[in-house]
């Protein structure tokens, strides 16, 4: 027998149909995340979460009893409503039972329905089958200002090098108080808290989330140009938004809702091949030391694009005397750019698109070279090389107006290229869901751009709750359910063979033959196995349920049988002939015959003892 899983374990699970992850860590597979990297739309038909990471729980809760099987799992709403939970329920199918299936008794056997709607948390356990299922449905009110967080990381693939560090939100009135968490209104002497008018994070979930270098961005504050710190006479520019006077963009933050905020991944990687292209933004609001491009006109605000041209992975423009024209990376126009590495969104199973801030003032932070190289200076937030991951706002709203999954930047472009407007502006970070901070550790500094940047492989994990909702990877407007499995709501397939136990396993019971023995090997008159002074007794220990052992001396002569069929895993022999006669000292040989699998022979030698009669 092979016990392939233990209690708790989960099971990969691949997602067909529908998004979400109710209050479920999630991760994809190796193979899945290769697989969407290479993919072109930035989503795939399906996708696969690593064991026990899945968007449902289903765990081992009896390893003996787990079978060998293909499962389908299908959250089935009415008509396909999810809308909280209610009237909803789960129904698994085992699918290799089901091709059996011989009556419609026995295909009735192969599909179990959940006992309670996913708006209750309920595991319910399937014995028959030696699985636990939960399936919970997460439903925002109109009071939940953000998401529920699951939790945050950072990964370095070289623990020893953690090159990456953030800006750490504070509190009070200086520059790095960027997350806007609490319960302190934004008025004309605190520009640093400024959202809308409306409060946000009031417990302040987010303000230590990933040590507080990290934040939705509807929790994120904006600078105002015209609002001085009475303290100072300063006005504070280090903040990843701004909105000078214009109420109807900084009321973008309130699109962002609970429901919009996703659980991503963002990974750096020096890999070219794995890098995002992006629009680069501008951080520097004051228009006279922005960088203008040659021959532009008007002014450039701040989150706007560069007035840079745009570069290759190398940092090099297509003018550049030593580019290499046949380089593929090549890109032409103003204000786009690399990003080292790429985002993904787990509850959808999207590669998203990014951008990144500079200052083009602080050139001496590497501000102005369209590259993402924050430096580790505190004083100027490493250059400003902000992080921001953008959902697809298609997948959320059912609209082919909206942000796509990974386009190569292609609409943040189009919407910000040439003199763009209040409303191009809402029309791109409606769809912004993170906002990242980054400096560099002055310990381990990054790498040349010739050498890729990043010094080892890191990865970003943010996890929020997320409900189960319609997603198809096929259509934008999920109401179109023609070609739908199941109506666009969630559903998965996983298969059991990887934490099944196997019984009966001849390659096991081979190997086992190796593990027979004879103990004590060699015997020295003495066992501790013997309970008197007339008792000699030795062990053939690890033994099989049915099996015949023959002892042999050297001469070939057969000494000794013994028919084996119980459960012990041994046999005792009392160091005699069948004739009960004990036996002469010397070497014997062992042969161990177990049906259907093969033989085992061992050695053995024993000196035996004279009995002591002085004793009696």
């Amino acid at each position: 027998m092979i016990q392939s899983a233990s209690y708790g374990d989960g099971v990969v699970m691949t997602r067909l149909e529908g998004k979400g992850n109710g209050e479920n860590d999630v991760a994809l597979t190796p193979e899945s995340e290769a697989a969407l990297l290479a993919s072109g739309s930035g989503k795939l038909a399906s996708v696969t979460y690593q064991g026990g990471m899945g968007p449902v729980s289903v765990r081992v809760i009896d390893p003996l009893s787990v079978p060998d099987a293909e499962f389908e799992l299908r959250v089935l709403g009415e008509a396909g409503d999810l809308d909280e939970g209610e009237d909803v329920n789960w129904v698994l199918t085992n699918l290799t039972m089901l091709d059996t299936a011989m009556s419609a008794s026995d295909s009735a056997k192969a599909i179990v329905t959940s006992d309670r709607t996913i708006d209750v948390l309920n595991e319910q356990l399937i014995l028959q089958w030696g699985l636990g299922v939960t399936c919970q449905q997460k439903v925002y009110s109109s009071g939940d200002e953000v998401a529920t967080p699951l939790g945050s990381s950072i990964t370095f693939s070289n623990p020893q090098e953690p090159w990456l560090q953030g800006i750490p939100d504070a509190e009070g009135f200086v520059e790095n108080n960027w997350i806007r968490s609490g319960t302190q209104e934004g008025d004309a002497e605190s520009p640093y808290e400024l959202t809308y008018d409306d409060l946000m994070d009031e417990e302040e979930l987010y303000e230590g989330f990933l040590g507080g270098t990290w934040a939705p961005y509807s929790v994120v504050s904006y600078t105002n140009a015209d609002v001085e710190d009475p303290a100072t006479g300063a006005t504070y520019e280090f903040l990843p938004l701004y909105a000078p006077t214009r109420d109807d963009l900084k009321r973008v933050q309130q699109w962002n809702t609970p429901e919009s905020t996703t659980s991503v991944d963002v990974v750096f990687t020096s890999d070219r091949s794995k890098w995002t292209r992006c629009p680069v933004l501008e951080m520097q609001p004051n228009d006279i030391l922005a960088q203008n491009a040659t021959g532009a006109s008007g002014t450039i605000e701040k989150m706007n694009l560069r007035r840079h041209k745009s570069v290759d992975k190398f940092g090099r423009t297509v003018d550049d005397a030593d580019v290499n024209q046949g380089d593929a990376t090549m890109v032409s126009g103003t204000g786009m750019g690399w990003f080292p590495g790429y985002a993904i969104d787990l509850a959808t199973g999207e590669r998203l698109n990014m951008a990144f801030g500079e200052d083009s003032w602080l050139s001496a932070d590497n501000g102005k070279d369209m590259i993402w190289n924050p430096s580790s200076n505190r004083q100027y937030m490493g250059g400003q090389h902000w992080i921001y991951i953008f959902k697809s706002g298609q997948a959320a709203s059912g609209q082919g107006n909206r942000m796509p999954p990974y386009d190569r930047g292609q609409f943040i472009m189009n919407e910000l290229g040439d003199n763009p407007g209040i409303t191009n502006e809402k029309k791109v970070f409606r769809d912004c869901a993170w906002v990242g901070s980054a400096r560099s550790n002055p310990d381990f500094p990054m790498l040349s751009v010739e050498d890729g940047l990043i010094p080892n492989e890191t990865r970003v994990s943010l996890r929020v709750a997320r409900a189960y909702d319609k997603y198809s990877a096929n259509v934008i407007d999920t109401d179109n359910v023609d070609n739908a499995k199941n109506f666009w709501d969630p559903l998965y397939t996983f298969s059991t063979s990887d934490v099944a136990t196997r019984s009966e396993e001849v390659a096991v019971l081979e190997e086992m033959l190796e593990e027979i023995n004879v103990v004590p090997n060699p015997y020295y008159a003495y066992s501790q196995y013997e309970t008197s002074k007339l008792d000699n007794r030795v062990k053939i220990v690890n033994l099989p349920e049915v099996c015949t052992v023959r002892i042999y001396n050297l001469s070939g002569t057969l000494v000794r049988t013994y028919s084996k069929a119980d459960p012990l895993t041994y046999v005792d022999w009392d160091l005699k002939n069948e004739a009960n006669v004990p036996i002469a000292g010397g070497v014997y040989i062992i042969h161990i015959d177990v049906p259907g699998v093969g033989q085992a022979v061992r050695k053995w030698f024993g000196v035996m003892r004279p009995v002591d009669l002085d004793n009696f």
